[in-house]
């Protein structure tokens, strides 16, 4: 009976994350296990898209937007041409917004998008926050796999023994 009556004084369902549908919408998923629906589009013409518990970091073919928890771009940064991949601080908040193929770099700083003024190494894989000003990348050099740590510190590669290319 609690349910009822909350759902009745328009609480609404819980917000699950996101994902861009067939069409290319970006969509809440809204509900609970067992029981989702999509929600009201929040952007178009979406290519990819990921998210923490509070924010999400989608890619348009021009932009890259950052939309807290309830769904209002709250910013929005030109996108160079490839795909992106995003990564999240431990928070959830998000940090950084990576273009291989263009060899940008994206830091979130105060609310919004920065070009980094260093290029990400090449080859990345995947990508992902460490700690304050920290990332690590998952790097394809020639037949292996590295992971490649960047912080104020500097710059460190690791192979990954056993780990080869997707």
């Amino acid at each position: 009976m609690p349910v009822c009556s909350l759902c009745a004084q328009g609480l609404g369902s819980p917000r699950l994350g996101w994902m861009p549908d067939a069409s290319g919408a970006l969509r809440p998923l809204e509900g609970i296990a067992g029981a989702v629906t999509l929600g009201e589009r929040a952007a178009t013409d979406v290519l990819r898209a990921a998210s923490s518990e509070n924010w999400v970091l989608a890619q348009t073919a021009r932009e890259i937007l950052a939309l807290p928890r309830l769904g209002a771009a709250l910013a929005r940064f030109p996108a160079p041409d490839g795909g992106a991949q995003f990564a999240f601080d431990r928070e959830g908040e998000p940090a950084a917004v990576c273009f291989p193929s263009a060899k940008r770099l994206l830091l979130w700083k105060d609310g919004r998008f920065e070009y980094a003024a260093w290029k990400p190494p090449g080859g990345v894989l995947a990508l992902a926050a460490t700690g304050p000003g920290a990332l690590s990348f998952l790097v394809l050099r020639e037949a292996s796999v590295w992971r490649v740590d960047v912080s104020p510190a500097g710059e460190v590669s690791l192979p990954l023994p056993g780990v080869g290319p997707p």
